[in-house]
């Protein structure tokens, strides 16, 4: 419970912090935030984002690894280290998959 009153909190503030930061220009019909497309601000956002998921799930990927490698013959040890490998390539496909998607509807929507 207290993770979704963050995470609402934090979406509130970002929203209010747009509204009250009036650097957002429609010149020439295109949105620019200080001289630059808010399409390119969006893309090296996500960009970034991606980025980041994708390092944490390679870390978690190998901790997974050193957990199956160090759990001996304890059958539960190994469960749990196979599910954080489940658990870990499942977030590597997905950032793998919203990238091919998010280039794709760029390429479509974006010219």
């Amino acid at each position: 419970m207290l993770c979704r009153k963050k995470i609402l909190f934090l979406t509130i503030f970002i929203f209010s912090l747009s509204l009250a930061f009036p650097a957002f220009v429609f010149a020439a019909g295109t949105f620019t935030f200080l001289g630059k497309p808010v399409v390119d601000i969006v893309n090296d956002l996500i960009k970034w984002i991606l980025l980041i998921v994708g390092r944490i799930s390679l870390l978690v990927l190998i901790l997974g690894g050193i957990f199956y490698v160090t759990s001996g013959s304890s059958p539960e040890n190994q469960e749990k280290a196979k599910k954080v490998v489940t658990a870990a390539l499942f977030g590597i496909i997905l950032v793998l998959v919203s990238y091919a998607l998010i280039n794709i509807a760029n390429t479509i929507f974006a010219k």
